[in-house]
């Protein structure tokens, strides 16, 4: 089943509690993925829509 994310244009819905879904393969032919296609593998309740640049971190401080 195709389904639309936030932000995103339609991909692959593998499961629906939690968030995963998978890039199109008509997306893969090309040389690179776009963001908007890009696969979403979500393990929490609830899938965040926007992030606060101020006080977001990736990795250990």
């Amino acid at each position: 089943m195709m389904v639309r994310a936030a932000e995103r244009t339609k991909m692959l819905l593998l499961t629906d509690r939690s968030a995963n879904l998978e890039t199109p393969i008509k997306c893969l032919l090309q040389d690179f993925t776009l963001n908007d296609v890009f696969f979403v593998s979500w393990h929490l309740s609830n899938y965040p829509i926007q992030i606060n640049s101020e006080t977001f971190y990736f990795g250990i401080m």
